[in-house]
């Protein structure tokens, strides 16, 4: 599961592209992938993992969950996309709590970036259900080395 700033607008670039390059490499190394339908993180790893399977040729719905709450957030303006990314399968919960620990049952660890919004809550539910977490803060040298795989 990839989880962290679930912000639709001035996303820190390094959070931005280590998402992205996260979502890829675990798609390359043959993972699935979990996310919570938000924007920011959960958009940009959906969407590194699902240009990577669709070079290999693979069925993005075999290999991307996207668990959502069955109500729209009221963080998302009208006519806006929801889950943000489109593709994968969806489940749809009730919104509240299950939100994460259905997410969690299809996870076996967890990769925070950011740390904004929902993170916090992320960790104590991963935590709560046994799932090894792996927070990333975002350092200018990690910056540099994206630059040079992206």
């Amino acid at each position: 599961m990839v989880a962290g700033t679930g912000r639709q607008k001035a996303l820190p670039t390094p959070v931005a592209l280590l998402a992205e390059a996260v979502g890829r490499e675990l798609a390359k190394q043959g993972y699935g992938l979990v996310v919570g339908g938000w924007p920011g993180v959960d958009y940009l790893a959906a969407r590194g993992f699902a240009q990577v399977l669709a070079a290999q040729g693979l069925p993005l719905a075999d290999y991307l969950i996207q668990v959502v709450s069955t109500s729209r957030p009221v963080v998302y303006p009208p006519g806006a996309d929801y889950p943000d990314f489109r593709g994968g399968h969806i489940i749809a919960v009730p919104a509240g709590v299950r939100e994460w620990v259905e997410a969690l049952k299809y996870a076996e660890a967890v990769v925070l970036l950011g740390g904004e919004g929902g993170t916090r809550e992320t960790f104590w539910y991963a935590t709560q259900e046994q799932r090894p977490c792996f927070q990333f803060q975002v350092r200018t040298v990690m910056l540099r080395w994206l630059l040079q795989i992206a």
